[in-house]
């Protein structure tokens, strides 16, 4: 009754008046009224069993889609198949002048670079210099692919001129003198017992490992640590 009493007094006697109306007490006709007031509303069911209360089905998400899986990145050629791949460039200011090469190398186990200067040399001796660098790195019975943009060092292999030169005691068909033949014959000693083919590339086309050749080979031309090229 104290929140009876703590309503105004119109209030009060508006529910006094009600009450009597209704010929019940006080507090329970302002529960009636009040319940009037109120909007409908379902009753609450009186949770009396916990396993006897049905349970709402929910509704089963569907199925996530399948994530396609991630392919692992393609092994490169040397570590799928045990093929050295193999890329040298040459480089001479002047010519003669001073020289230099520069030779990529990806092996089975892992890939490595190097490069080597020359006082005094040709173009076509450092483009021969790095090819028998890179070739030497491979094992005997190993598969190698040797990648050069020099023509000079290309052709003379796959269209087997060098072969022709050695049976004619290194003369030319022409009966010309062939140059550089220490080289030629490093080449072939390098090449001996391993399966290499010789793939030419575009020099300066974006060719990344051609690229990286090239600027090995011309730093290694203007170093201050150059060897003498003494068949030059």
């Amino acid at each position: 009754m104290s929140l009876y009493l703590d309503l105004p007094k119109p209030l009060r006697d508006r529910l006094e008046a009600h009450a009597e109306l209704l010929g019940l007490p006080v507090a329970e006709a302002a529960i009636r009224l009040l319940d009037k007031s109120l909007p409908n509303q379902k009753p609450t069911p009186p949770q009396t069993d916990l396993f006897a209360t049905p349970v709402t089905s929910r509704p089963v998400p569907a199925p996530m889609p399948r994530e396609k899986p991630v392919s692992a990145p393609a092994p490169s050629m040397a570590s799928a198949g045990g093929i050295w791949m193999l890329w040298a460039d040459g480089a001479c200011s002047g010519n003669p002048g001073p020289g230099g090469f520069g030779v990529v190398v990806e092996g089975p186990e892992g890939n490595e670079e190097w490069s080597k200067g020359f006082r005094n040399t040709t173009n076509n001796r450092m483009e021969l210099r790095g090819a028998i660098e890179a070739l030497e790195r491979v094992p005997k019975g190993a598969e190698a692919v040797m990648h050069t943009d020099s023509r000079y060092v290309v052709d003379a292999i796959e269209k087997r001129w060098v072969d022709g030169w050695r049976k004619r005691g290194w003369r030319k068909a022409d009966g010309g003198e062939v140059k550089n033949v220490d080289l030629w014959v490093l080449l072939s000693d390098a090449m001996a017992g391993k399966k290499v083919r010789f793939r030419w590339v575009e020099g300066h086309a974006g060719n990344v490992h051609n690229e990286r050749c090239d600027r090995l080979a011309v730093a290694a031309c203007k170093s201050d640590r150059l060897e003498q090229d003494r068949q030059a």
